[in-house]
């Protein structure tokens, strides 16, 4: 049997002697490795005993060990490497999966031929939304803002709104049947803006919605001229975003978009200045909305 082993590897090796000639001809070279990837222990993180399967939900960053020895399950913080909570299971679990859109966590029992269901209860977002009509300054003088709508970082769905001459502004939060989040901020005027619109209405709307129980936000935001001009200049109806116009001595920002990030660099949310005017000394914004939708325990963006 050795024999005829080292037979077959004979011959093998001389039909790669025989390729190797009009490979090497035809300009057919062997590829060096690349060089080898080193790994370095970054954590080690004490869990039950025997762990046995692990399951990850990237939607969470959330990370589940099945602990055969004990008959639990240790969650864990992808963030941070730490078991943030340790849950009973049936005998000897030994494999565990995740569904990553119903972040429900299925635990394989070896002991008991059976499968636990886990169904994690995530954190409710919190809603913030605020809106003005106007507010500036010129030189040291502040003015505004003007009929301000405030729902300010609440876990508690609900709505505010504010009214002056010419303006309206809402700013809202709600959770729907499925555990949908959306937060929400409108500002219109009307009338023309002495000094700087005439005629016309503007609205300033953003939105931030998160899907029921998810914190990946995703945002949108616009500003709508009906018959307004600036400076005697028509402004188009639906400017795209950052639309930039130079006049002398200054710029005026049509739709102004601006990402809310959160200290890990995250969006959740967004800010819209319908007119975003600065000339010299003097800077003026028309139409302001902003929404975010944020974590508890996290801080709160500034309105």
């Amino acid at each position: 049997m050795e024999k005829n082993v080292g037979g077959a590897w004979l011959r093998i090796a001389a039909v790669l002697g025989m390729l190797a000639v009009p490979l090497a001809a035809a300009g057919v070279t062997a590829v060096p490795a690349a060089a080898a990837t080193t790994y370095t222990v970054t954590a080690t993180i004490g869990v039950g005993i025997t762990p046995e399967g692990v399951g990850v939900d990237p939607a969470t960053n959330t990370v589940y060990v099945a602990n055969e020895g004990g008959g639990s399950v240790s969650v864990i913080d992808g963030a941070t490497n730490t078991v943030t909570a340790t849950i009973g299971v049936g005998s000897e679990p030994i494999g565990v999966g995740v569904d990553p859109a119903t972040h429900a966590v299925y635990v394989a029992n070896a002991g008991g031929n059976s499968v636990s269901v886990i169904t994690p209860v995530l954190p409710l977002l919190r809603f913030d939304a605020h809106a003005y009509g106007i507010k500036g300054s010129i030189g040291s003088y502040a003015f505004g803002p003007t009929a301000p709508a405030d729902l300010t970082c609440t876990a508690t769905p609900g709505s505010a709104s504010g009214h002056a001459v010419g303006t309206s502004t809402t700013a809202s939060g709600t959770r729907g049947s499925d555990g949908a989040e959306q937060a929400t901020a409108t500002s219109t005027l009307s009338g023309g803006q002495a000094g700087i619109t005439s005629s016309g209405s503007i609205t300033a709307t953003a939105t931030a919605t998160a899907p029921g129980g998810g914190d990946t936000v995703s945002t949108s935001g616009s500003a709508t001229f009906t018959s307004v001009k600036v400076g005697g200049v028509p402004m188009p109806y639906q400017p795209p975003a950052n639309t930039t116009l130079h006049l002398l001595g200054g710029t005026v920002v049509l739709n102004e978009q601006t990402p809310i990030t959160d200290a890990a660099g995250d969006t959740v949310g967004i800010s819209v200045n319908a007119i975003d005017v600065t000339i010299g000394t003097t800077h003026v914004i028309i139409g302001h909305t902003s929404t975010a939708l944020t974590l508890p325990g996290t801080t709160c963006p500034a309105p």
